[in-house]
This record gives C-alpha cells, sequence and structure tokens, in this order.
C-alpha cells in the first residue's frame, strides 16, 4: 500500500510541471521494494486522477467557456464584453487543439483510465491491487490538485528555468546509470 500512495504522490507531483510523470513512475518504480515498472494499467487508471484535479480547479473557467462558447453558437455572434472574449478563446482554444490536441489530453486520459478501469476489474493489476490502485488515484488526485493551485501562482512571478535544470540532471544521471549497467531500459 506504502509503494502505491508513494506512486500517487509522484503522479501528483510531477503531471502538471514540464518534468513528465509518466516517465517518473517509471523511473522510480524500479527503485521500489517491488522494483519494478508498475505498469501503464496502473499508471493510467492513476491518471483519472490528477486530471479530475484538472477539471475541479479549473471547472469555473471550463464552464464559463463553454457556457460563452453555446451562447455563441445559439445566438449567433451576439455577445458583448467578457462574454464575447470567452467566446473568442473558446474557439482559438479549438482551433488551436486541432493541431496539437494536450487540451484534448483530458478526455484521452480519462477514456485511457476509464478502459484500463474496466479492464483491470477482469484482469490484474501488476502487483497493485484494485484498492492500492483506487488509493493511489485518490492521492495523485489530491496531490496534483494542490500542485496545479502551486503552480498557477509560480508562473505568474517565476521562470521555468528550475525545471530545464531538474531535466538535463534527471537525464544525465539516467545515462549514467544505463552505460554503467546500473539500471537496464
Amino acid at each position: 500500500m506504502l509503494e502505491a500512495i508513494f506512486l500517487g504522490i509522484i503522479q501528483g507531483l510531477t503531471e502538471f510541471l514540464p518534468i513528465s510523470s509518466s516517465a517518473h513512475i517509471r523511473i522510480l518504480g524500479e527503485f521500489l521494494p517491488s522494483a519494478q515498472d508498475p505498469g501503464a494499467t496502473f499508471t493510467a487508471i492513476m491518471q483519472i486522477g490528477t486530471e479530475i484535479a484538472v477539471l475541479i480547479y479549473f471547472r469555473a473557467d471550463i464552464a464559463r467557456l463553454i457556457s460563452a462558447s453555446l451562447k455563441w453558437l445559439i445566438s449567433r455572434g451576439g455577445l458583448v464584453g467578457s462574454e464575447r472574449s470567452d467566446a473568442r478563446l473558446s474557439t482559438l482554444i479549438l482551433l488551436g487543439s486541432l493541431p496539437i490536441f494536450f487540451l484534448l489530453a483530458i478526455p484521452a486520459v480519462l477514456g485511457s483510465g476509464a478502459f484500463e478501469l474496466f479492464n483491470s476489474l477482469s484482469k490484474p493489476l501488476n502487483s497493485f491491487s484494485l484498492g492500492e490502485t483506487f488509493v493511489a488515484t485518490l492521492t495523485a488526485f489530491t496531490v496534483g490538485f494542490l500542485v496545479i493551485s502551486w503552480l498557477m501562482k509560480y508562473v505568474q512571478t517565476k521562470s521555468f528555468m528550475p525545471f530545464v535544470i531538474y531535466r538535463l540532471l534527471l537525464g544525465t544521471l539516467l545515462l549514467i546509470l544505463l552505460s554503467s549497467g546500473a539500471i537496464s531500459a
């Protein structure tokens, strides 16, 4: 259970930072007592927690954008003030998402997690029980929500440079460990 909680914390901490949550789950899973990758199913289900944190944290913004978009569609453009700005932003988000799809990550991650959760009901999840997976998902949600809140304040006044440095150091360490045989791919 402690491993599941630990992985939930890692998922919540790393999902919204520019440092790859999946890589951290994969890497750190090798150093846990079970010494194995927790697997795609466990990771996909756990990501449901962080995606729900996004939806809850940004619920007012999401509702406002959807509302403005629907009003714009119904009234064929007769919006003024902030509703007009929100409808415009919604349109730009949709257009910007066409080539990059990562706002579309929400339905993709939720769909993947739901699919893996459904499948996990009939087959085991590597070394984690369904209960442990639920606790990890709840932990990822809680930590993820706190990280979103912190990150939204952080990016207003600070640089992403610490994350760049961290990624370079971690990448260098991984290359050293891989080339020395201390860990395997």
